[in-house]
């Protein structure tokens, strides 16, 4: 999950509790990166998840708070 993850900081965790609503999954979310880790890594779920939790720890540290739950959310489903 997202708070045990050992890809995500305090500091970014700190940032994605830091907006007013937890975002609900957006439909017209389309992240080229995203699709390309679903492809390469679909048969192994748990290195998926790492390297999407990767490519959101990136995305913070780059200020992309929106971005970052999108790949999160999309992580989780």
């Amino acid at each position: 999950g997202i708070r045990n993850s050992q890809w995500l900081s305090g500091n970014h965790l700190g940032m994605l509790a830091n907006v007013t609503a937890i975002p609900e999954v957006d439909p017209a979310f389309h992240d080229d990166t995203v699709n390309n880790i679903f492809q390469y890594y679909s048969l192994t779920p748990d290195t998926m998840e790492q390297e999407l939790h990767r490519y959101a720890a990136r995305l913070l540290e780059q200020q992309q708070v929106a971005t970052a739950w999108q790949v999160l959310l999309a992580a989780s489903e």
